[in-house]
Order: structure tokens, then sequence, then C-alpha cells
């Protein structure tokens, strides 16, 4: 549900320079979602708790990223405008090791950790290691830890944004939780702006109010 909230992707250096490295942010990575946002996260979590309901033990959802690793962007400042550089290219995942991932999962031989991301992360894909895409050997730790600051505050203003749609307390706890992954000991609370309450009318029952009579009634005597 959280997958779908924030609806994540990237600009790369390739097709937008000017926006490279920066995160994209949709509801269900559709930009064609008409009305309330909040109420589709919130109606896929309905499904997707009626589901678990009834079908005990034998729901699972599976997202796969076909991005790459090990990307870095310096911003630098030329003429008081910012210019983004490229230091290193990204390396793409290969599309047979996304298949051979896929494989592994439908028969259950891959082989989970916990991630950086509170998350689980593969390590094996039948009976393959994935050391190669190890976080650890592309970034330092000062740097994984300043992308998933970053990371945890972008998702807080947006999940925030979505809030004030109207979204359920289940997501916003569950958000919330995730925010954990940052160390920095910023807060990890979603902050919604309050709602302006609709004043009532004064009733007033004192007031006697006749009721209007219809054109062509006549009251019997």
């Amino acid at each position: 549900v959280l997958a779908y909230l924030w609806g994540e992707s990237t600009h790369s250096y390739a097709s937008q320079p000017l926006k490279a490295g920066e995160s994209v942010r949709i509801v269900g990575t559709d930009p064609f979602i008409i009305g309330s946002r909040a109420k589709k996260v919130n109606r896929l979590y309905e499904i997707l708790m009626t589901l678990a309901a009834n079908y005990p033990g034998k729901l699972q959802c599976l997202q796969y990223n076909t991005g790459g690793m090990g990307e870095i962007i310096e911003t630098d400042e030329e003429n008081r405008q910012k210019k983004k550089r490229l230091v290193r290219k990204v390396k793409r995942v290969p599309i047979s090791l996304m298949a051979q991932i896929q494989r592994g999962d439908l028969r259950g031989t891959n082989t989970y950790e916990k991630g950086r991301l509170g998350t689980k992360a593969i390590t094996r894909a039948e009976g393959n290691t994935l050391d190669e895409w190890d976080t650890g050997k592309y970034y330092s730790q000062e740097q994984i830890k300043g992308y998933i600051h970053n990371l945890v505050e972008g998702r807080r203003k947006y999940t925030e944004e979505i809030a004030e749609e109207g979204l359920r307390g289940e997501i916003l706890y569950a958000a919330e939780r995730s925010f954990r992954i940052d160390k920095s000991g910023e807060k990890s609370k979603v902050t919604v702006a309050e709602q302006p309450k609709e004043k009532k009318k004064p009733s007033h029952p004192s007031e006697f109010k006749s009721r209007p009579r219809r054109e062509g009634f006549r009251r019997n005597r």
C-alpha cells in the first residue's frame, strides 16, 4: 500500500539532466487519476485487507524495479545557477537477472534478509549470490545515510500532502513506522493540517414555522 501511495521514480541524467536524481512521486504511478488520491489509496488498502482476511496466508504482493544502482550526481553552482554534473553512470540491472529473480520468487527459492530501507532485500536468486549489487560497494556509509534521510523527508512531505485528502489512520501509522529507517533523529510523525470545521447555523426551537399551503388543497371541516 505504501509503494502505491508514494509511486516513486527518479529523473535520470539521460532523460532530464536539469532534474537528474530528483524524486518523482505520483500515487499509483498513474498521472491520470481523477479525484481524491487518498480515496484511491484507501480503496486499495480495503481490497488487500479483505483478501487477506478471506484467504489467510495466501495473499502476496510483489513489486519489481527495473532501474539500476551506483549513479552519483553532484550539484554545482555557477553564475548563481545550479548545474548538475554526472560523476558516475548508473549500472542497469540486466533483464536476465530480473527474470531470474521473478522465477525464484514464484518457486520460493530466493533468499531475503533485512534491508537498509526496512524491507526485505534479496541476497540470493535461484542459488546465485547477489553480492555484486550490495549498496555498500557503490556508496560510502555517509552517502547512504544522506540518501536515506532525503528519501524519508520526501516521503513524509508527500504523505502529509495526500493525508489532507483523508488518508486512513492505519496507512498513516504504517508510513510513520517506515520513517524509522532514518537514523538522523528527526521526527517520524506525519503532520496533517487541521481542516476548518463548518460553522453550524444556530437553531431556534421556539420559532414556529408554518407549513406552506398547497394549491388546490382544502381542509374539510
